[in-house]
């Protein structure tokens, strides 16, 4: 588990907190204690928040959640020819079943105008309705509906519509917060959080990335936000006010579009299907903070964590269902725990090199490779960091197949398992020399573009990694990830014929140094 600088937790049943806690530090150099006045940014929560105003504003007649986004956006206008003329609704939106893409991701800061032009100019990635895609950019288009339908801004009217009735007073949209400023505590994360994963690196002050409106924007603490969880419950107030009915709630936890069997998304949230009920849940990240929300509707039972370091959202899931399971024991909610991976086997690459991997009856993962062994600590159920060794700078990937791990990947390095694949051909390996490399954009951080298998790849270590289709002479196409169908340009030197720099959503990264496996 990785190293948290602070955490606040609370868990609520029905209206009430039955467990907080407020742990370690505000700021590391300082060794300011984290208390429960501290704020935090919590990112992509705030999307819940103005998927429920959303709902109020319908519920006030100002709305209706099947209006098309053009009605309010008429800039944004539709695709042409390609979807037939179908119309994004503000449903799509609120479910992420738009198509619109995943959005900026950089430290500039650009007007509405701006923003809305490039939300126009980008394809959308599939038919809205036809399945569902995260978008930062989608909850953007919202926001601008809060504002168009209320005549209020954004978090004006989310003020009055649900934080003040909820008397959630330390709760700010960033762009609109002006007093306790010192009372954020320090966003943290590691550099390795882009392409250099060194356990062993000390955790530094986060570059701040603005998501300052309903994608992203809002500000809270702990006491303040279990008022909203409190609210998800039952839909009254600390004073046992009626703030939003049962129907909205109902509407809000609906299992709308299917990712997987399980998996969907919701308005605001995402769900997952048993057979005892739906667990509602969110994960956030920005700016050097994470956060997790979960709800069991049918129980009234929720919980929030927060914490000053990026990226350990699975942690906070795993602390949150530790905390539930220690008050709750005999309601077995084990779904929120996450599952591990057993990896244990023997992995071999098309060059001949071979690792063994091995999980004990704790669910502790080890690597041998080469004469070093190295512990594996879990990113996510198919990713891991490694301890040590040659091969650290590199998150170790897995797929499955027939419930076993099939292969496993390291850098540029495709490794089989051996009992799935008998017979695994050798071969020298021939990749793309000019564009493999390691790249940089100094807000950002590094990215690695590698060849595995006659197959390019853009790896943003712990964020994500997606495959690059060729689509001309030095310009490829992202096949999946936040960025989806974005294409890159490589700017060549002609004097050595390498490529030297690409720009990607207006960053451009230049090459540091060449990719060694």
């Amino acid at each position: 588990m990785r190293q948290i600088p602070g955490l606040s937790m609370r868990l609520v049943r029905e209206n009430k907190v039955v467990f907080d806690a407020d742990l370690g530090f505000a700021d590391l150099d300082s060794k300011t204690p984290l208390t429960n006045k501290n704020l935090f940014r919590i990112g992509c929560l705030t999307k819940p928040v103005a998927a429920l105003a959303i709902l109020m504003l319908e519920r006030e007649g100002k709305l209706d959640l099947t209006d098309a986004v053009q009605k309010y956006i008429p800039e944004i206008g539709n695709v042409p020819g390609i979807f037939d003329g179908r119309e994004i609704k503000i449903e799509h939106l609120l479910s992420h079943s738009a198509g619109v893409a995943r959005g900026d991701y950089s430290s500039e800061i650009v007007s509405e105008e701006i923003k809305i032009n490039r939300i126009a100019e980008t394809p959308l990635c599939f038919a809205p309705g036809e399945q569902y895609k995260y978008s930062n950019w989608g909850y953007f288009l919202v926001g601008r509906i809060i504002a168009k339908a209320s005549g209020m801004s954004p978090f004006a009217y989310i003020k009055k519509a649900i934080l003040s009735p909820l008397k959630m007073s330390a709760t700010f949209l960033h762009d609109e917060f002006t007093d306790g400023l010192n009372d954020i505590a320090t966003g943290y994360w590691k550099k390795w959080h882009f392409g250099d994963a060194d356990l062993s690196q000390k955790s530094c002050v986060s570059p701040w990335y603005p998501l300052d409106d309903c994608s992203g924007g809002l500000i809270s603490n702990g006491d303040d936000f279990a008022k909203f969880l409190a609210a998800l419950n039952t839909g009254k107030n600390a004073g046992g006010e009626m703030v939003f009915d049962s129907g909205i709630r109902e509407r809000l936890f609906t299992l709308r579009m299917s990712k997987t069997r399980s998996k969907f998304s919701c308005y605001g949230f995402f769900g997952q299907a048993y057979e005892d009920g739906n667990l509602i849940y969110f994960p956030a990240s920005n700016s050097g903070f994470s956060a997790f929300l979960f709800c069991f509707p049918s129980e009234q039972i929720g919980g929030i964590a927060f914490a000053n370091h990026l990226t350990c959202n699975n942690e906070l899931k795993e602390m949150l269902a530790l905390t539930l399971d220690a008050f709750y024991p005999d309601e077995n909610k084990c779904h929120l725990k996450r599952s591990k991976q057993t990896l244990t086997g023997t992995y071999l690459s098309q060059t001949g090199r071979s690792l063994s991997l091995f999980t004990d009856d704790q669910g502790n993962s080890t690597m041998e490779f080469e004469g070093e062994k190295n512990a594996l600590y879990p990113n996510t159920v198919k990713s891991y960091f490694q301890s040590g060794g040659r091969l650290r700078r590199n998150m170790l990937r897995t797929t499955k197949k027939n419930g076993m791990v099939n292969t496993v990947e390291i850098g540029a390095e495709l490794f089989r398992n051996a009992d799935l694949h008998q017979n695994i051909e050798r071969k020298v390996f021939i990749g793309w020399n000019s564009i493999v490399g390691i790249y940089n954009f100094a807000p950002f951080g590094n990215l690695e573009v590698l060849v595995r298998e006659g197959q390019v790849y853009l790896n943003f270590g712990v964020i994500y990694e997606c495959r690059l289709k060729h689509i001309g002479q030095t310009t490829f196409r992202q096949l999946s990830g936040p960025f989806r169908y974005e294409d890159i340009t490589f700017q060549i030197d002609p004097e050595n014929n390498r490529a030297v720099s690409f720009t990607l959503n207006g960053m451009l990264f230049k090459r540091i140094k060449d990719f060694d496996t």
